[in-house]
C-alpha cells in the first residue's frame, strides 16, 4: 500500500501542506500527484485499489472539485484535509466524500498518526523507520 497526496488545485497552501507532510511521512511512502490533474498523470497510473489517498481542499471551490471527482476515488482509502478557510458548509459537503479520516490542515500530527497506523495494519510492521 502506498500513500498518494492529491490537492484539488495547485496552490501555495497545498504546497506548504505537502512540505509539512513530507517531513512526517517518509518519501518512499508518499507520492505527490500534480494538483488539479484529475488523476490524469503518470503517477496516477501506479495507484492501486486500497492505496491511501490524502485529498487536500483549500477552500469551498476546491472541495467542490473533489466532490466532482468522487467516483474516481472510490477504490482508495480516503483521508481528507481541509484548510482553515473551509467553513461549516464545507464540513457538511466533506462527508459526501466518505473519508476514513477528516482533519484540518493545522492538525498534522493526527493525520500522520492515522496514516502510519493504516500502513502498519496493511503491512503488519510495527514502525515506519
Amino acid at each position: 500500500m502506498r500513500v498518494f497526496y492529491y490537492p484539488a488545485f495547485p496552490s501555495h497552501g497545498s504546497d506548504s501542506f505537502l512540505q509539512s507532510l513530507q517531513r512526517e511521512i517518509p518519501l518512499r511512502n508518499l507520492i505527490a500527484l500534480p494538483g488539479g490533474c484529475r488523476l490524469n498523470s503518470s503517477f496516477s497510473l501506479t495507484m492501486r485499489n486500497g492505496d491511501i489517498l490524502i485529498l487536500f481542499a483549500g477552500n469551498a471551490a476546491e472541495l467542490d472539485e473533489l466532490l466532482f471527482l468522487q467516483d474516481e476515488f472510490l477504490a482508495f482509502k480516503k483521508v481528507l484535509v481541509l484548510a482553515r478557510s473551509c467553513n461549516g458548509n464545507c464540513l457538511e459537503k466533506a462527508h459526501l466524500l466518505q473519508p476514513r479520516f477528516m482533519t484540518s490542515a493545522d492538525e498534522l500530527s493526527g493525520l500522520t498518526a492515522v496514516v502510519k497506523k493504516m500502513l502498519q495494519l496493511d503491512t503488519g510492521i510495527s514502525s515506519m523507520h
